[in-house]
């Protein structure tokens, strides 16, 4: 039979034991954590460095250590999908799906992970699938629906871009109105080349009615009203249309000249080009008002009135236009070795310039051919030292 006092000191060695243990596991937890968040901001610290390659390694030995920890899966993956390597970026993706300990965030967050990294593989198809399948359980973020937005643009889905796009601008509250207006004027486009006038009718007015101030609407609306013959209406979208984009001018010019010419005469036509010149006297202003002048008035009084619009605001066009009539009027030698020069000097110009990501043409384009962005494109005003 076991003593007193012998019991009492089993007792007290087990609870020591047992302190022991707790403060061994403790201690260790402690040690084990600790090196894990030095690990991570280690990482981190790579990562700010950008030493992508090292970070990497950091992460994934913390990866299989700590397999639970999701969000370090879910950020090994987005570097993995930056990086290139696709393929790994899915597989984790993939993987983190079919576990069933996720919350619903996480769940919707690796769903809309899978999707940019089958959209940064080109996989446009499968990108979609899993956009999709956020959208029917109500958990579209807004970084799936620019994708989505993005695959519709170069599937030249319009109807599913103005949706998506519209559920975009309600999401966000960030107005997408132009962009929409730009895809209604691609149905437009659509239909006239189907020569359904009535259909691309309603779909200028849907364009004007999300963006009523849409250049490429109106100039769309002008020409639908010429062809009905209709030029005094034709003339007021003209005007709507200029007032949104002076710049436009060059690229509309013969259109609009016949549509005014039809409704007024050329002397009210130059009231209107000195109207276009006088808050921003642009090159192709100058020559277009020159041109105009030499054949409603005098060729001697249009270049006299187009050099004095040239020693107010120099442009390279405007000299141009000044060499060329000065050499078919007095053929002189030296006029036209200067006239090749600045023709020279103009052929090497790119006009076109994309206010987003700085793209630069000789062409205009309602989209910009770099960074996709639409109406972006504008005419670059020449100044005098572009001479």
């Amino acid at each position: 039979m076991v003593s007193t006092e012998v019991l009492i000191g089993l007792l007290i060695a087990a609870a020591l034991a047992g302190a022991a243990t707790w403060y061994l596991r403790g201690w260790w937890l402690k040690r084990k954590n600790l090196r894990l968040r030095q690990a991570f901001y280690l990482g981190i610290a790579e990562l700010l460095q950008d030493e992508t390659d090292q970070a990497l390694d950091i992460f994934l030995q913390i990866s299989r250590q700590h397999a639970q920890m999701v969000e370090l899966q879910l950020m090994l993956a987005s570097l993995f999908r930056q990086r290139g390597e696709v393929d790994k970026a899915i597989r984790i993706h993939q993987t983190l799906l079919e576990r069933s300990d996720l919350s619903p965030e996480l769940k919707r967050e690796v769903q809309a992970g899978l999707g940019q990294d089958f959209m940064k593989a080109g996989v446009f198809d499968r990108a979609e699938q899993h956009f999709l399948a956020l959208e029917s359980r109500g958990e579209m973020p807004p970084q799936a629906l620019k994708s989505l937005i993005k695959i519709y643009e170069m599937e030249q889905d319009w109807s599913k871009a103005i949706r998506y796009a519209m559920q975009l601008e309600r999401q966000t509250g960030k107005r997408l109105s132009d962009v929409v207006a730009h895809y209604y004027c691609e149905l437009a486009e659509l239909a006239l080349r189907k020569q359904d006038v009535n259909q691309a009718q309603e779909r200028i007015t849907q364009a004007l009615a999300k963006c009523p101030g849409s250049a490429r609407a109106r100039m769309m609306e002008a020409r639908l009203h010429q062809q009905r013959e209709e030029p005094a209406r034709a003339l007021t979208a003209w005007k709507l249309a200029l007032e949104t984009r002076p710049d436009l001018l060059g690229e509309i010019w013969p259109e609009l000249e016949n549509c005014y010419l039809a409704v007024h005469d050329e002397a009210q036509l130059l009231q209107e080009l000195d109207a276009l010149l006088e808050p921003a006297p642009s090159a192709l202003a100058q020559v277009t008002r020159t041109q105009v002048l030499a054949r409603a008035v005098d060729e001697d009084v249009a270049l006299s009135r187009l050099q004095a619009d040239l020693q107010r605001a120099p442009t390279i066009t405007g000299l141009a236009c000044w060499l060329s009539m000065k050499t078919d009027a007095q053929e002189k030698g030296e006029l036209l070795a200067i006239q090749a020069i600045v023709q020279a000097l103009r052929a090497e110009k790119r006009p076109w310039h994309c206010n987003q990501c700085g793209f630069s043409g000789s062409s205009f384009h309602w989209q910009c051919p770099g960074c996709k962005s639409w109406g972006s494109i504008h005419f670059s005003q020449e100044k005098s030292r572009d001479a």
